[in-house]
């Protein structure tokens, strides 16, 4: 026996409640986007191969170029095993200075810096980032002393004429036996927003044991070699400053300037969140720069897409409720 069934008869009208009912699709989570990321570090990592040609994101129009200054010298101790020096974003002249003298574990920094070649008809300049690569040079056999590592925060007239290097008064530090320093490296860290503010050449005039020369918004950083073989090159250091900077139209370098990129509040947030958050010292090399930088990146820029979407999504359900 068949069972009919009694078929619902189509009236052709829409139910009530797909009538009266207005839907508000909530947004979908977007997904990190490789140049953001790519742009994050090149602003953090001054060892990341997109650091070189790096620059800040402006509201602005001026067109600047991007300049790299990388180089490398050797740390020599004295007779008692100890050696300092001083390391800056310094644009007239090399950016490190020797310590004069080296008594009771004190480094004492009076010396004049030395001229550095650079660009000409330079009107204003900006630091993107600064990074140092420490590496000893000594024999195994011959390996003694702490190479101890001193980060400091913002610049205070004449605060670096005199420093001890066993110091904890600082804003970061690391000591590190000698003979496992095969590739310490630092980040010198960014002490506040105006690092991407313009300055001019003549804001970096006194060449007396660096001051002048640390721009606000960067510190410095003290690497000093304690206990360590006596009157022997230990140390190879081999510095990267990432340059902005704006020429004068009478150089034709002018020509080759480019306009910044554009500024993006998310990303620059993030760089911001990177820049004050992260760790400065690694003592496993520039891989782990690389990883740990990268890591960060990813954190502080889902952290911020994922607010984004939630107030996005949280308008949207108020949107609905009114619409109905």
């Amino acid at each position: 026996m068949s069972v009919r069934t009694k078929k619902k008869k189509n009236t052709g009208q829409r139910s009530k409640i797909n009538k009266n009912k207005t839907v508000v699709a909530l947004p979908k989570a977007q997904p990190l986007s490789k140049a953001a990321l790519e742009h994050i570090c090149s602003i953090t990592d001054p060892f990341c191969a997109g650091a070189v040609g790096s620059k800040y994101m402006d509201f602005g129009s001026v067109k600047s170029l991007a300049y790299p200054v990388h180089g490398r010298f050797s740390l020599t101790t004295n007779a008692t095993g100890q050696a300092s020096v001083l390391l800056f974003p310094s644009y007239t002249y090399f950016p490190w200075i020797y310590a004069t003298t080296m008594a009771a574990s004190v480094a004492t920094f009076t010396g004049a810096m030395t001229a550095g070649g650079n660009l000409a008809n330079v009107d204003t300049v900006r630091v993107v980032s600064m990074g140092v690569k420490i590496r000893s040079i000594v024999a195994p056999l011959s390996a003694s002393g702490i190479v101890r590592i001193r980060g400091f925060a913002p610049k205070n007239t004449g605060n670096f004429s005199s420093i001890g290097i066993t110091t904890f008064n600082c804003d970061y530090y690391e000591d590190v036996p000698i003979n496992f320093c095969k590739e310490v490296d630092v980040i010198l860290r960014r002490t506040d927003p105006t690092a991407k503010n313009w300055r001019t050449l003549a804001e970096m005039s006194s060449t007396a044991n660096g001051d002048g020369q640390i721009l606000p918004g960067f510190g410095a950083l003290m690497i000093s070699v304690d206990g360590g073989p006596v009157s022997l090159a230990s140390l190879d250091i081999e510095y990267f400053v990432n340059w902005e900077v704006v020429i004068d139209d009478s150089n034709a370098l002018a020509q080759v300037q480019t306009s910044s990129p554009s500024f993006n509040p998310t990303v620059s947030t993030a760089i911001d969140i990177v820049s004050s958050t992260a760790r400065y010292i690694f003592t496993n090399g520039a891989n782990q720069v690389a990883g740990y930088i990268e890591k960060e990146a990813k954190s502080a820029l889902s952290s911020l897409l994922s607010a984004k979407m939630s107030r996005i999504a949280a308008n949207a359900g108020r949107v609905a409720m009114l619409v109905d």
